[in-house]
């Protein structure tokens, strides 16, 4: 069997505007003015085809060929400059164009004006000025590389700035190819000086340059071909005809016998493609057998149907038709395939519409494309959108004999991608609160595509944001999206039918990849809402998870010098501030190791309303609501939340006894909306005592060093039940009976003064009521044993108060004439300080 193949012939125009060569440039006043530089080249043939040649099939220009160049004022169909046709020509052949004259040179205008370029070929001088229009006549077949109309796709806004120009030229007419033989009824048969006459065909007509539209005379005209010598061969250049009757074909031998055949009336002479037709002469009428191909290829053997196949699991799940098409370029070109199942025998065959792909029309270096599109009963019920399915480039594959093989293996693809969610209780969440029927409430999404051929791309500018989805039995919902990326930060909430609502957000970005599968499974737990994301491909496998937690209970780092000990004790109360009876408690111990505060018994949303109760027509509304949120109204709840931190370092028995407290915090949150992570300010409840002993007259730092004492007096303890979560504190009654003993701070500074500290609860010292007692124990020069000296400070006019929260500062000058003291208050952290007033105790 034998082929016979065309190539395409493409030509490529490309101006290349210069500004330095004394031939190309024109003085003009002061502005030099830049002339067009045109080089051409044609696409290499084949070996094989027609003598009979046109430019589209020539592998060269011939010396002195001539083209024309149009320039139009940028965005107007205005000839620039009043001149409508440039004449081009290249001298040797060699594919370099040079003006024909001065009067022909195009140059673009001074200033750096843009202006759009036209190009055809031939050149001729009969083309209109006003409209543009190039008359066409091929009546005269004698030389088709004069009736050979080519055109280039207008270059825009191009000027001297912007000098280079690529043209590509497009054939705008249709080459015919008529193969005469003979068969055993006409073997007798002399072709030589044979004539043919193509019928139903018009011959003349006119090219816009500016519409790029081609018209043609309505009456059709005979047509003769150039034969060979021998009469079995003819190369035309036609008009483009459109399918239908009235075509034919007449073999006239030189002792006038006439053989006529008709062209089929769905055989179309399509603009830019070649056409062969075998004519072969019978006795009694004449067949024809025609393959119609783009100008880069033609056969004219018998044609034997490509054969399909299709993976059966393919069909069995809804996959029975598809369209299909050759090169992605000739999309136009598509044939539908359908699945037509034999019986209960499992197989089945496709057939094609309007025909089938032959054999003989492949070429080896074709592929080919395939999409599968469901129909509008099978799209998303939730998106609306289909599971597109494609596949290529697929392409014949030679057999053991070098053939071409007669069968094609499709494998389709998915082109969407798939999003499952779904939806558990996690670990210790209440029973009583259901997740079945839960709604799960989607980001908005991009729902809008663009398909070219079998490529999708996703448009961002078309979002959508899909209905809540409700997750049934099993808790699993499956949808079909538009591959995308869910950016990090993408919140999804989950709301359960008793109204409770759960947010999150992604930790990362999330790829929704075409053909994979994207699974989402949300884990709804106690005060917090953990997610995990996993990612694999529309096949099952191993899924690959992250875990993404939205903290319910939040502690802030507490003011001041407090940090985290390990062991210590937070207390968090929760209170509906709307329905004020639902209050919960829940105790945390902090794990240093870990950095976390753990409970067995946490503190959960899930144990509060969302939704207040309303008020009933004519009746009260309810105290409270119950713990499915079910209201009648939409009201929403807030909430009210305590937090004490109890220290696990703590005074000694005795101490507590004398006055000595513990570091309590203590934190609110109020107005607080459901669902809302916690986030505490701790502040300090208790008040900070500071003495600090200066040497005065008579006294040096070395005295001061020696066996002093700093006891505090009148305090006031905390009872068993002294602290509550609100920061409320309960005192004793009655002072403690024993002084608290200060702890020295610090040793001397450099002007040796020392420092001891308390911790006490905040309260009053009534005026005149000793606060402090210095004891200091120092050898005296006029004895031989020391000497036991106490110095009071006692409370002034507006007594002396511990602030909570506060370092309470007194500083103590201690002379032998007595002891002078002056108090300040700082913040806990010592940034500021406040002048009390001065007193002296005896």
């Amino acid at each position: 069997m034998k082929y016979s193949r065309l190539l395409t012939a493409i030509m490529m125009l490309t101006g290349v505007l210069t500004a330095c060569s004394d031939q190309e440039n024109e003085q003009d006043g002061a502005n030099e003015r830049t002339a067009l530089s045109i080089n051409a080249g044609i696409g290499v043939i084949p070996a094989g085809t027609s003598s009979a040649t046109t430019r589209a099939t020539d592998a060269s220009w011939q010396a002195n060929d001539a083209i024309g160049i149009v320039m139009l004022d940028a965005g107007t169909n205005t000839v620039t400059e009043g001149k409508t046709n440039y004449r081009y020509i290249t001298i040797t052949g060699n594919g370099s164009f040079t003006p024909d004259g001065k009067e022909h040179t195009a140059y673009y205008p001074t200033a750096g004006a843009q202006v759009d370029v036209l190009a055809y070929y031939p050149y001729t001088i009969t083309i209109s000025a006003g409209s543009l229009n190039i008359p066409v006549d091929v009546s005269d077949q004698s030389n088709l590389a004069a009736i050979d109309l080519m055109t280039a796709e207008k270059v825009t806004g191009r000027s001297s700035k912007a000098p280079d120009v690529s043209l590509m030229f497009t054939h705008r007419l249709c080459k015919l190819v008529l193969k005469v033989v003979k068969d055993e009824t006409t073997s007798d048969v002399t072709l030589t000086g044979a004539t043919a006459i193509l019928a139903g065909t018009a011959t003349t007509g006119n090219w816009n340059l500016i519409t790029e539209k081609l018209s043609m005379e309505r009456e059709a005209r005979d047509l003769t071909l150039p034969l060979s010598a021998d009469g079995t061969i003819a190369t035309a250049i036609v008009m483009p005809t459109q399918a239908g009757d009235g075509k034919s074909i007449t073999v006239t031998t030189a002792d006038g016998k006439s053989y006529t055949a008709t062209i089929a009336a769905n055989l179309a002479l399509a603009a830019g493609t070649v056409n062969t037709y075998t004519m072969t002469l019978h006795r009694n009428q004449a067949s024809i057998t025609a393959g119609i191909t783009p100008w880069t290829d033609g056969t004219t053997v018998p044609l034997e149907s490509l054969h399909i196949e299709v993976p059966a699991d393919a069909t069995a799940n809804g996959l029975t038709t598809f369209e299909m098409w050759r090169n992605q370029a000739q999309k136009t070109d598509t044939r539908i395939y359908t699945f037509s199942n034999n019986g209960n025998s499992g197989t089945g065959t496709w057939t094609a519409t309007p025909k089938p792909f032959y054999i003989e029309e492949i070429a080896t270096t074709d592929h080919f494309y395939a999409l599968h599109t469901p129909a509008d009963d099978r799209k998303d019920g939730l998106t609306g959108l289909k599971d597109l399915l494609a596949t290529g480039p697929a392409s014949l594959q030679p057999s053991a004999t070098g053939s071409i093989a007669n069968s094609l293996s499709l494998n389709f693809k998915h082109l969407m991608a798939q999003l499952t969610v779904t939806l558990a209780p996690g670990k210790d969440f209440p029973t009583s609160v259901s997740t079945e029927g839960a709604t799960v409430i989607l980001p908005e999404m991009i729902s809008g595509y663009t398909l070219d051929g079998i490529t999708l791309t996703a448009d961002d500018t078309k979002k959508t944001g899909y209905k809540n989805i409700t997750i049934t039995s099993g808790r699993t919902a499956i949808l079909t999206v538009v591959p995308q990326t869910l950016s990090q930060g993408t919140e999804i909430s989950v709301k359960l039918t008793g109204g409770n609502t759960y947010k999150t957000t992604l930790g990362k970005a999330v790829a929704l990849s075409a053909g994979s599968k994207t699974s989402i499974n949300l884990t709804i737990s106690p005060t917090q809402t953990a997610i995990s994301v996993s990612v694999n491909p529309w096949t099952d496998t191993d899924a690959v998870a992250q875990n993404i937690t939205i903290e319910g209970i939040e502690t802030g780092s507490a003011t001041g010098s407090y940090e985290s000990a390990d062991k210590d004790l937070l207390v968090l109360t929760g209170t509906n501030e709307t329905i004020p009876t639902e209050k919960h408690t829940a105790s945390y111990i902090y794990n240093k190791v870990n950095n976390q505060w753990n409970s067995n018994a946490p503190l959960y949303w899930d144990s509060f309303s969302q939704f207040a109760a309303a008020k009933a027509k004519g009746g009260s509304a309810d105290a409270a609501s119950d713990n499915t949120g079910n209201a009648d109204s939409n009201t929403p709840c807030t909430f009210r939340f305590d937090a004490l931190i109890t220290p696990a370092v703590t005074p000694t028995e005795a101490r507590i006894a004398c006055g000595a407290v513990k570091d309590y915090l203590q934190g609110s949150l109020t107005a607080t909306t459901f669902g809302t992570p916690l986030s505490f300010r701790l502040s300090h409840l208790m008040a900070q005592i500071s003495v600090t002993l200066k040497p005065g007259i008579g006294y040096t730092a070395e005295d001061l060093s020696q066996n002093v004492t700093v006891h505090l007096y009148g305090l006031h303890t905390l009872t068993n039940e002294g602290v509550e979560t609100d920061g409320t504190l309960i005192l004793s009654k009655e002072a403690a009976s024993s002084p608290l003993k200060m702890n020295k701070a610090a040793e001397a500074n450099a002007e040796g003064n020392f420092t001891y500290t308390a911790l006490v609860a905040p309260q009053t010292i009534v005026q005149g009521n000793l606060v402090a007692r210095i004891t200091l124990t120092a050898q005296e020069a006029d004895r031989t044993t020391p000497v036991s000296l106490s110095y009071d400070y006692r409370a002034g006019s507006n007594g002396f108060v511990y602030r909570a929260g506060q370092n309470n500062k007194l500083v103590l000058t201690v002379s032998k004439a007595g002891v002078s003291a002056v108090f300040t208050l700082t913040d806990w952290d010592d940034s500021q300080e406040a002048t009390e007033g001065d007193v002296t105790v005896d």
